[in-house]
């Protein structure tokens, strides 16, 4: 294989292999060395990913190892899991998700301190296919009472890696930048939206990348809010008028924004938002996906209906929350629900998620770098 042309290797052989085996074919040569870290190559590994669809599901266990396990649903029917390496962080006590972004995870971390007196909590952004992780300096303004909004993306016009968190107290946005490894505050931008703080048990603050931009719902206004990465400014979504709200969740589904609408009479629907172009200008508008009745019998009290992964034959993967979680397989055309097994769980990482970890469940395998 060796002897091979480069651009046979890169773009036929080494773009299509998984993470696990591009850290092995690291260690073959040096010049294969440079190929596999290169910022290009990684570019396209992780365009070839999103292109043929192949995310998987990130779970973590609840015990104290705090692991993480991926699992891939591209079969039919069921699917395997697999444990991914360990971040180096010892007496980690809570893991929160705050987004998941061509395989990189900014996540929300607590821990103990030596004393065992005090918590300390931390922001990092972690690659669970290699392991690499990078604490972030602490942020301009605390988390605490006083976080509004948070969301983590990808800017590809500067190749940045940005986490975006608002403040009650001065609505400005300040952005954590990768690159420049440092905070800022967006200035002149508080007045321009109208994003206030959620009430009730399923208020969500933490928001979704897709296509360059940060959306959050903010459903007491009955809007969805972007935040576009590259300008930096914000824009609204008013939601589809025949939505009932009695309850709203949002997530990503097939690289769009999702939106799951749960009714009172165990009704749920699903809306996507979809892009379109009108005289060179953008504009938004929701297409409803699919209506399902979730069976009284078996499923309820539905608290949290979460639509992750669009299958092959275009039924759609959902983790259903009453209690415990249980995954099912929807057909939007018959509205019929099927189980979907999950094979070869252990004991100590029984598929437990965290509310987080529905809203984040699903990454691509990528070798991007966070030095």
């Amino acid at each position: 294989m060796a002897d091979l042309p480069l651009d046979i290797l890169i773009n036929h052989i080494f773009t299509i292999l998984p993470v696990k085996s591009l850290l092995r074919l690291r260690c073959v040569c040096k010049q294969w060395l440079g190929l596999l870290t290169h910022p290009e190559f990684i570019k396209m590994h992780v365009k070839y990913q999103l292109h043929h669809n192949r995310q998987k599901l990130l779970l973590r266990s609840t015990n104290g190892l705090r692991c993480f396990y991926s699992i891939d649903p591209r079969s039919s029917s069921s699917a395997m899991v697999r444990r991914l390496p360990n971040f180096p962080l010892k007496d980690l006590v809570i893991v929160r998700t705050l987004g998941s972004c061509n395989g990189v995870l900014c996540m929300e971390v607590t821990w103990k301190s030596e004393q065992r007196y005090f918590m300390y909590r931390r922001l990092l952004f972690g690659n669970p296919s290699t392991g690499e992780y990078k604490m972030l300096p602490d942020p301009i303004h605390p988390t605490g009472p006083y976080l509004l909004f948070i969301g983590f993306g990808y800017d590809s016009s500067s190749d940045e890696y940005k986490l975006v968190r608002i403040n009650h107290i001065t609505r400005n946005p300040h952005v954590f930048s990768l690159k420049l490894n440092s905070w800022r505050t967006v200035l002149g931008v508080s007045d321009n939206y109208s994003i206030k703080p959620e009430q009730g048990s399923y208020k969500q603050n933490v928001g979704f990348a897709v296509d360059g931009s940060i959306y959050w719902l903010a459903s007491s206004i009955n809007k969805v809010v972007g935040f576009d990465l590259k300008d930096e400014e914000f824009r609204e979504l008013p939601l589809p008028r025949d939505m009932r709200k009695d309850v709203l969740l949002m997530n990503i589904l097939g690289g769009s924004v999702c939106i799951t609408e749960i009714c009172r009479n165990n009704e749920v629907n699903v809306w996507l938002m979809s892009k379109e172009e009108e005289n060179n200008k953008e504009g938004y508008y929701w297409m409803k996906l699919m209506t399902m009745t979730i069976s009284p019998r078996n499923y309820l009290p539905v608290e949290k209906v979460h639509p992750l992964y669009f299958m092959k034959d275009g039924k759609v993967l959902c983790c259903i929350r009453n209690g415990n979680r249980k995954f099912v397989l929807v057909d939007p055309k018959t509205k019929k629900l099927e189980g979907f097994t999950i094979h070869e769980i252990t004991r100590d990482s029984d598929l437990i998620m965290d509310a987080t970890f529905d809203d984040h469940g699903t990454y691509i395998e990528s070798l991007v770098s966070l030095n």
